[in-house]
């Protein structure tokens, strides 16, 4: 919490305008990063934020269906399981692709 308020005002104790903001984030996000790992590249953050849109989506969706359109998935633990339950379904057709390469060529 005291980083964002870092982030969100400068030291005169005003707040910054938002392209500050997300600038101050990016930066964040690339300090965590240690120095044998290089940076991340743009492409692979809007990588990042298009995989779990859409996990998030699909699996809002999947638990929508099983939950009788009550799961919304806003909250951050909802979210968290939207996010798996998409990540899975997301997955599942590699999964499904490998196994039946498997047993076919098992003979």
């Amino acid at each position: 919490m005291a980083v964002l308020g870092r982030l969100l005002s400068d030291t005169t104790g005003s707040y910054r305008p938002r392209a500050d903001i997300a600038q101050g984030l990016l930066s964040a996000r690339t300090l965590k990063k240690t120095d044998k790992e290089p940076r991340g590249s743009k492409m692979d953050f809007i990588f990042d934020i298009l995989i779990n849109l859409l996990a998030h989506r699909i699996g809002v969706y999947v638990l929508g269906l099983l939950s009788g359109g009550r799961f919304k998935g806003e909250s951050g633990f909802a979210w968290g399981w939207a996010v798996a339950v998409g990540g899975l379904v997301l997955f599942a057709p590699f999964v499904v692709s490998i196994a039946l390469l498997i047993h076919t060529s098992g003979g």
